[in-house]
């Protein structure tokens, strides 16, 4: 018995959809995850436990010109906010480059706005850190940045993981963050951590929103989020 049944893929590009066909025969590639009904599709497997989504990195890089949400692979991370509260996963993971922190449209969020619920995009003061908390009405997302080296990988390669939950699952915080009574991945030079900032309301007013064409289970449920954010984009604060 796998420790891991996978139910689904969903790509479109020939190779990878070859790749995923040798190594996984029997998993369904349900394709285009803009699909009227990919979120019916995807619903009929039951009950998901982790819903994992890397979406297009390219607009949120230098190399792919950070168009940011103008760009149609960039706004694939406001479908997937969608189809996460279509699906309603026990825990939603996802992954991206760095850069999607430090968009001129506030990308990042956008994003997290839309998962939690928040009735606007949220725009910390001093923008976003590499590891932090949000809590809105709808649920927690955590988001902590990972450097590849410290992974037994002989390379450098930071990326930006995101883990969030509906209010009635499991604390993100929990599944990504390192407390002082768990093991450390980080390497020994780092330095200690820094303690964590005030929290902060979410804007509930001002220019512009969640920049999507689509509204959550019929409108935004408006109310208090908080945003904890921890200093330092690549140190290991727990």
């Amino acid at each position: 018995m796998p420790w891991v049944d996978w139910k689904f893929c969903a790509e479109v590009e020939p190779f990878p959809c070859a790749l995923l066909a040798e190594r996984h025969p029997g998993i369904p590639n349900l394709g285009d995850v803009t699909a009227d009904d990919f979120a019916y599709r995807a619903r009929a497997f039951g009950q998901i436990d982790v819903l994992a989504a890397g979406s297009p990195c390219q607009a949120f890089s230098v190399a792919g010109l950070r168009k940011s949400l103008s760009d149609s692979r960039g706004n694939l991370t406001l479908r997937l906010v969608e189809l996460v509260h279509a699906i309603r996963p026990r825990v939603f993971l996802w992954e991206n480059v760095p850069g999607v922190l430090s968009t001129d449209d506030n990308a990042f969020g956008c994003f997290l706005a839309g998962l939690v619920g928040a009735d606007d995009a949220i725009a910390p003061p001093a923008g976003w850190s590499g590891a932090g908390v949000v809590a809105g009405p709808l649920g927690t997302a955590a988001w902590r940045l990972l450097d590849a080296e410290y992974f037994n990988l002989a390379q450098r390669r930071v990326r930006l993981f995101l883990v969030f939950c509906f209010g009635d699952s499991a604390d993100p915080a929990e599944i990504l963050f390192e407390f002082e009574s768990m093991r450390r991945d980080s390497p020994p030079s780092r330095e200690t951590g820094e303690a964590v900032t005030g929290t902060l309301s979410a804007r509930t007013e001002g220019g512009g929103g969640l920049g999507t064409d689509f509204d959550l289970g019929g409108g935004l449920i408006t109310g208090h989020q908080h945003v904890s954010q921890w200093g330092g984009a690549e140190k290991d604060r727990w």
